[in-house]
């Protein structure tokens, strides 16, 4: 990927985890084998954080004159990053 002067890059952090909310329903979770040990979800309110944080996003892009449509979302995980 090429960035030149007319790039922007938007940094995201995830939204409120369980594990950071519910340490006791984390190890349960994680003790039944309902979820991967190593990548604890959301709560209902991370999850709304995310939506939230993906409208503002959209919208500062709309406003930037950029066509969202042509956007580039590459996700990454720490799990996946070396």
């Amino acid at each position: 990927m090429n960035l030149d002067e007319d790039s922007l890059v938007i940094v995201v952090r995830h939204g409120e985890r369980i594990d950071e909310v519910d340490r006791d329903m984390w190890r349960k979770m994680k003790d039944h084998g309902v979820v991967n040990p190593n990548d604890p979800p959301l709560t209902a309110t991370g999850k709304d954080q995310s939506i939230t944080a993906g409208s503002h996003i959209k919208e500062r892009l709309i406003a930037e004159g950029i066509d969202v449509n042509e956007v580039s979302l590459p996700v990454s995980h720490p799990q996946v990053m070396h």
